[in-house]
């Protein structure tokens, strides 16, 4: 279903670009594909980094154990959300003109090479960090069931913060996966003049 809106945009933009040529076309989503990348990175992921940063220093300095077993999970993964948030926000400005560079040199080229790499995105890459972020939530939900149990609140603490921020990461993660799917559609859609 999240698929819907990605799809109608791109309908909607290749339709508003029908008087460009089709090498102009693909050079209008490959700069909405590295547009998003700037946007999720800034919003969603330092969004969320920030976030979990005053959340974990919120829960250290409520001076309980499971408070500190949270707090230490979600100020790491907040630090993480942030440097990968800026990394991806950027990172994306070199990468789109080097890329708006080769699509003008050989958009042949251009092509060939941008498939293999979304495709390595979508089929190997992604599917492995929501695969790894999913244990990542489930394992921390396991963990914090038997801390819960034991009544251990440093375990129960420890196990909610990588539950919440596996899910967290696994959501941020999810967005990449539909924007690249959008942009992997406009490519193969593409034939070099």
């Amino acid at each position: 279903m999240k698929a819907l809106p990605l799809v109608l945009c791109l309908a909607a933009s290749l339709a508003s670009a029908q008087d460009l040529t089709p090498t102009d076309q693909l050079r209008v989503q490959l700069h909405e594909y590295y547009r998003g990348e700037r946007l999720s990175g800034f919003v969603p992921f330092v969004g969320s980094g920030v976030g979990s940063v005053v959340a974990g220093t919120l829960l250290l300095t409520s001076n309980t154990t499971l408070g500190r077993g949270a707090g230490w999970t979600h100020l790491s993964f907040g630090v993480l959300e942030i440097v990968a948030g800026l990394y991806f926000a950027f990172s994306s400005y070199g990468k789109e003109r080097s890329l708006d560079a080769a699509l003008t040199a050989n958009p042949a080229e251009f092509v060939r090479s941008e498939r293999e790499r979304v495709a390595r995105i979508m089929s190997r890459f992604q599917p492995i960090l929501l695969g790894v972020e999913g244990a990542l939530s489930v394992g921390g939900g396991v963990f914090a069931g038997i801390g819960a149990l034991r009544r251990d609140e440093l375990m129960l603490g420890i196990g909610l913060g990588f539950a919440v921020q596996g899910l967290v990461m696994f959501l941020l993660d999810w967005a990449v996966l539909d924007r690249a799917a959008a942009y992997s559609t406009a490519l193969s859609l593409f034939r070099p003049p």
